[in-house]
Order: C-alpha cells, then sequence, then structure tokens
C-alpha cells in the first residue's frame, strides 16, 4: 500500500491514540486528522470514577502528555462529530457541515450509554456516566446531596456507586435482575459481592426491581419503583448498558451488526475503512464468533493494528479475551472469559477462586478478594490451552505454587 496519504480517525479515545502511535511508525509523513465532538485531548473514561471521587485530580485523566499531537503531526478538530460516512468518494460529512476527504479512515467513535426512559427523566440531577462531561456535572451536582439512586448492577454503575459513596452520599442500587452484575459473575459470587457492600454500609440493593419514575418539580427528589416504594433521592445515574456509535455508517456499503464488522486486519467491508475501540464488532477468542467487546485492552489493541494496517503494514489482531477489574464494597474483582456451567471452585478466608471450563479448555475465571494468578489464567485462555497440557484445574487452585507453574507455561510459550 502507498503511503504518505491523507489519514483521517474519528473519536480521540484510547484506540483512536494508538493508532496513532501505530501508525507514526510505518509513516512518520503522512498527514493525520483527528475529529472529536468532545473539547478535550484524549482521556480514561475507566477514571471518571475516582475524578467523581475527588481521588484523581482532572490532569491525572489525560492518555498522554500535552505534546503529544504536536510531536506526531496530528491536527485535532474539536468540538465536531462526524454524521456520515461516504465510503465510495473517501469523504467524511462532519455535523458542522464541514467535508473531509481521506486516504484511509479509522471509525472509533466508542459507544454511549443507553438512554434513560422513565418519567421525569429529564429533570435535573439525572445523568449518565461516559465522558468527562458527565463526570464533572455527577461531581459538582452531588455536592451537599445526601442520597443517590444507581440504576443498573453491571460494571458502570458500580463504579459510579462508590464514586458516591466516596462523596458520603447513600447509595440505592435499582437492579432488575436478580444479582449485581449478572452478566459478569454468577450467583455465589454475586452473593459475595452484595455481602461486601452491605458490611462496607451506606448502600441499598434493590433486587428484581425497576424504577418507574423520578419526581420532583424542577429537579429530582425521590424516585417511585415498582415494589410500591417511594425514596428519597437527589441524584440518579443511570447505567443501563452501552450502545455503539454506528449511526454514521448507517445506510453506506459499510457492513454493521451491534457494532462495525471488522476482519482481523480492523478493516471493515470497505476497503481502506477500518473501525477499533467499542464501536468496532471484532473477533471474541473464546466465542469464536465476532462481538463489541467494549473493553479498555481491546480497544487499544485494535487501534495499534488498524493504525499500523492503514499506514501500508500487515498485523493481524488476534482476537478479545474479555476482561474486568473493579472494586466493589472494598473487595477486588477480577473477570475473564466466559462463564460456564462446569466450574472448579476454591474459597478461603477473604477469597474466592473460580475457573470455569468447557471444550476441554480453560473459558473463564472469576477472582474476588486474591487476584494473584488471574494474569497467568488469561494467558491460557488466549492461547488455548488444552487441559491435558496442564495440572487439573483443582490442583491449579489448590497447589499455593500454581502461580510458578503457569508461569513456567508462559516463559516455555514466549520461548
Amino acid at each position: 500500500m502507498e503511503v504518505g496519504g491523507l489519514y483521517l480517525i474519528i473519536g480521540n479515545s484510547i484506540a483512536a491514540i494508538s493508532a496513532v502511535e501505530a501508525l507514526r511508525k510505518v509513516d512518520p509523513n503522512g498527514s493525520i486528522t483527528i475529529v472529536t465532538k468532545e473539547g478535550e485531548p484524549a482521556y480514561s473514561p475507566v477514571l471518571t470514577p475516582n475524578y467523581i471521587a475527588g481521588e484523581l485530580p482532572l490532569e491525572r485523566l489525560y492518555l498522554r502528555e500535552k505534546a503529544f499531537y504536536r510531536n506526531r503531526g496530528v491536527k485535532v478538530i474539536y468540538n465536531d462529530a462526524a454524521v456520515k460516512v461516504y465510503a465510495g468518494k473517501k469523504e467524511v460529512l462532519l455535523e458542522s457541515g464541514a467535508l473531509l476527504e481521506y486516504d484511509r479512515l479509522l471509525i472509533a467513535t466508542g459507544g454511549r450509554p443507553r438512554p434513560a426512559v422513565f418519567p421525569g427523566a429529564a429533570l435535573r440531577g439525572v445523568s449518565v456516566l461516559r465522558s468527562l462531561r458527565d463526570a464533572a456535572e455527577i461531581r459538582r451536582y452531588a455536592q451537599g446531596k445526601k442520597d443517590a439512586v444507581i440504576l443498573g448492577g453491571g460494571p458502570i454503575s458500580m463504579r459510579a456507586a462508590w464514586a458516591l459513596r466516596k462523596l458520603g452520599l447513600r447509595v440505592s442500587l435499582i437492579i432488575s435482575s436478580g444479582r449485581l452484575l449478572s452478566r459478569l459473575v454468577d450467583e455465589e459470587v454475586a452473593q459475595l459481592l452484595e455481602e461486601a457492600l452491605l458490611r462496607e454500609g451506606g448502600y441499598r440493593i434493590c433486587k428484581n426491581c425497576d424504577l418507574l419514575a423520578a419526581r420532583g418539580e424542577e429537579r429530582v427528589e425521590r424516585v417511585e419503583l415498582n415494589t410500591g416504594e417511594s425514596i428519597p433521592a437527589q441524584l440518579i445515574v443511570v447505567g443501563k448498558g452501552v450502545i455503539a456509535n454506528k449511526e454514521l455508517v448507517e445506510g453506506t456499503e459499510i457492513a454493521a451488526g451491534k457494532g462495525i464488522l471488522t476482519d482481523d486486519r480492523m478493516e471493515t467491508s470497505f476497503p481502506g475503512v477500518y473501525a477499533a475501540g467499542d464501536v468496532a464488532q471484532a473477533y471474541d477468542r473464546v466465542r469464536k464468533e465476532n462481538l463489541v467487546n467494549a473493553i479498555w485492552p481491546a480497544a487499544f489493541a485494535q487501534g495499534k493494528v488498524a493504525g499500523s494496517n492503514m499506514g501500508g503494514g500487515n498485523k493481524t489482531f488476534a482476537g478479545t479475551v474479555p476482561m474486568n477489574v473493579l472494586e466493589v464494597g472494598g473487595e477486588a474483582l477480577a473477570v475473564i472469559g466466559v462463564r460456564t456451567e462446569e466450574a472448579v471452585s476454591l474459597k478461603a478466608e477473604g477469597s474466592l477462586k473460580k475457573i470455569y471450563l468447557g471444550d476441554n479448555r480453560i473459558t473463564g475465571a472469576a477472582f474476588l478478594g486474591d487476584l494473584q494468578g488471574i494474569g497467568l489464567l488469561h494467558t491460557l485462555i488466549r492461547n488455548e490451552v488444552t487441559l491435558d497440557r496442564l495440572p487439573s484445574p483443582e490442583r491449579l487452585l489448590e497447589n499455593p505454587e500454581y502461580c510458578r507453574l503457569l508461569g513456567g507455561y508462559r516463559r516455555r510459550e514466549a520461548g
């Protein structure tokens, strides 16, 4: 592929940043333009709860130094959004009306929270948590408030709940399913997480529960639940999942499902157009199909592959092994891969470790309290190591030396 052309990147989070870094390694001279709807340099959405809680200053959220763009010859268009891709013409229409040309395009538009849909959702004090602007507004609005409602029991909701507890608010978690983190963990792990939250204090957990309406004059004052209860709330954070920002390719030659479909080069169905990050529907190594995996490591790896290939490289994306790490009720939790019905577990004081099995392989794991060894299990899952090449799952958990054994395996694979 000829290099030195016009590169256009839509979006400005970790997928875009890793793409720029990879692209500059193969083409130091081409023209790179980034378009972002935000007014800030690239930052980490994962850390916004820490900013809300007052544990991190604003400057610690930024992904790279201030001179990152200038030093790499990148032009950034802030406060504008792409609304349509004309792949055949190699043009992108912006919200401002500008029409940008490109030779190769990367779509890294990320995702957005599912909107709040209930009576009273337009009241002041009802928010989502996705952007730095959301975090700043939640942090400002929470000052002096006493009660918060978190709608949802997923990772975003749990991080928001933690941040608001740090600010001293009482937090009610309204969960439509029967357990916390229902898409990530099984009943046993969820029960331990619930117990940890209740021990910490300041939390109320309402399972199999739905918010019917938010009530107040101009701002939210209370919420009504399907249980018949009405509870005080001056702040509501809605965390009901994320939708890929793929509208700009709808009705075009670029194929999309739940996200924008890509091959192992992170190229879409239209040559010269790539996708990466939370908008990309890319290969999942565990489930063996293309899925949207809205996690940080996947976005970084996908952006790196896309950026290199835009500049004439020949990199491939090996696929995602889903991984989530968070703190719940003061307990560290790591979940990787896919949960199955076949599981081996080891419960000790203050910790629980579970390995999930299927098709003669380790398909996933959930570690609570003690995370030692989770990274090495991630390696085994990623490399699709069969069980006959390993000690039994029971021994992996029971043997205090199992981390060393797995470490030896990883070194052999690397060698």
